[in-house]
């Protein structure tokens, strides 16, 4: 599948690539779920000359379990593909899809290969966090970052994945146009739930049971509240926001009783409360609760 989206980035890859000097190593890196993986996937189909990315002289490394990440043992199946002389295509490709999934071990293991580069050969290692890609690592890699897809780019994804069925304007605009989340809230209906949630805010009568009703996507919601006093913090402060109609809506609501002070205090109060959490294992549902409660 192609979209015309990082079309210059792509652009300045295939020139660098066709130099007199092609870089071995090359680290793709920009926010999760912007088209980074199928952008380097479709490169390597056009190196390779091939439709299909079931090619002998191409191979994906991605975890094969979402808790595990990626392996030193796949890592190292790495160095086995590139010693065998390619198949068809002058070419050999490697997709590492995440490097940031990749395991110490796994990490020290692809920096032994990435230090005797072999010929005809190219390492795309995708990243959604360049910060933690092992410094030794990114040295001997070009970087190359991915913007975030406009509001029309983005639009266009989902009108070629979805047809002209569904409302996927708020999801593209709380997703700040990144095409694979805003896919992701269309599909499990998180922007209705995220707009139920609030529609909490100002009940005197709301109480932690009311949390139960969003088990379902109340790992998406976390984010998206954070989302909404950061909103809420941008208009007291006289900064241009980028909102939907329901979140405008809510923000006038609280414009005359909420205060900068008090925003910025929950604020950072969330913050730390969503850090302790992962650190504690503490309930997601009883710090969104705690939220909304000082919201209202």
């Amino acid at each position: 599948m192609k979209f015309d989206i990082h079309i210059q980035e792509l652009t300045d890859i295939k020139q660098k690539i066709n130099g007199c000097r092609p870089c071995f190593s090359w680290i793709f890196f920009g926010s999760q779920g912007i088209g980074k993986s199928l952008s380097a996937k479709n490169l390597a189909l056009e190196i390779l000359d091939s439709k299909t990315d079931q090619h002998p002289d191409l191979k994906i490394i991605a975890p094969l379990d979402s808790k595990d990440g990626i392996s030193i043992d796949q890592i190292r199946e790495i160095k086995s593909f590139l010693s065998l002389k390619s198949a068809i295509s002058p070419y050999k490709i490697v997709i590492i899809d995440s490097i940031d999934d990749v395991s110490y071990q796994g990490s020290n293991a692809l920096l032994k290969i990435l230090e005797e580069p072999t010929d005809n050969t190219f390492i795309f290692l995708i990243s959604h966090n360049i910060s933690k890609v092992m410094p030794t690592i990114r040295s001997r890699s070009q970087e190359v970052l991915f913007q975030n897809p406009t509001y029309a780019e983005c639009k266009a994804i989902m009108y070629e994945k979805y047809g002209s069925n569904k409302n996927f304007d708020d999801s593209i605009i709380i997703s700040g146009n990144i095409p694979g989340l805003a896919c992701t809230y269309l599909d499990n209906n998180v922007i209705e739930d995220y707009y139920k949630m609030l529609g909490l805010i100002g009940n005197a009568y709301m109480s932690a049971s009311d949390m139960k009703g969003f088990d379902s996507n109340i790992k998406y919601m976390q984010n998206l509240i954070l989302r909404f006093l950061s909103l809420i913090n941008k208009q007291q402060l006289g900064v241009n926001i980028i909102a939907t109609s329901k979140e405008k809506e809510m923000l006038t609501k609280l414009a005359k009783s909420t205060d900068l002070h008090k925003i910025m205090t929950l604020w950072q109060k969330t913050l730390e409360n969503y850090k302790n959490q992962d650190i504690y294992n503490l309930d997601i549902k009883t710090n969104l609760y705690l939220t909304l409660s000082e919201l209202s």
